[in-house]
């Protein structure tokens, strides 16, 4: 068997990897895994895979997109891959949201500018309680509050006429002779209670649509 080439190459390879395997020395340039804990968005506290870090490393800096701000919810399995800033010991980090396990509490998306989202079919915003738009503290509606009022006020109105249009046209009916006018008596009393019954739904309706945009606390 000759001497040298890839065959030596590779014996080389499988003693110095095996060194490595048994090594109890940190690599401070390498990633290693493990799990999060706790983190407040900013910094974590992480349960390392491999036992020569301990039980738990904290104070590891949470690194993840620009902009992007997540709490973690800790109980959820939330993967990460912990490291050194620079080989430096004392600036540990983790990344996370690398391998889709886990899951978020709260999760804020931040641009100087404009956040753009785009779906070919269907964008769906659904939430359990409460969405909250913009930045102030109450007030501020989906609608135009003055317009949302002002129809709010015309409908009551219409709806009061109706209301008092279907009591009064059957009595006019039966007054009038047969003929076109008591025809028109009467399919004015009946769209008259129709008109009554869709301006009650329709003011209900708007009702729902007052919605503020408040800023969450």
């Amino acid at each position: 068997m000759g001497i040298g080439g890839d065959s030596l190459r590779r014996d080389i390879a499988k003693v110095v990897l095996g060194f490595l395997r048994e090594s109890t020395d940190i690599d401070y340039r390498a990633l290693y895994g493990g799990q999060i804990l706790f983190s407040d968005g900013e910094f974590a506290t992480v349960q390392p895979d491999d036992a020569r870090f301990g039980q738990t490393l904290s104070d590891c800096r949470v690194r993840r997109g620009d902009g992007v701000t997540a709490s973690l919810v800790s109980d959820s399995g939330v993967r990460c891959l912990f490291g050194w800033e620079g080989g430096d010991p004392s600036k540990r980090y983790c990344l996370t949201a690398f391998d889709g396990t886990g899951s978020v509490q709260d999760l804020s998306v931040q641009a100087n500018r404009q956040i753009d989202i785009n779906a070919g079919t269907t964008a769906n915003l659904t939430a359990g309680t409460t969405v909250n738009l913009g930045d102030a503290v109450g007030g501020q509606t989906l609608a135009n509050q003055a317009m949302v009022s002002a129809t709010a006020t015309v409908l009551a109105l219409m709806q009061t006429y109706y209301a008092q249009t279907r009591t009064a046209w059957p009595g006019v009916a039966a007054l009038l002779p047969a003929g076109d006018a008591k025809t028109a008596a009467n399919n004015a009393a009946a769209i008259a209670i129709a008109l009554d019954s869709a301006l009650l739904s329709w003011a209900a309706a708007l009702a729902t649509y007052t919605t503020t945009k408040t800023k969450a606390t």
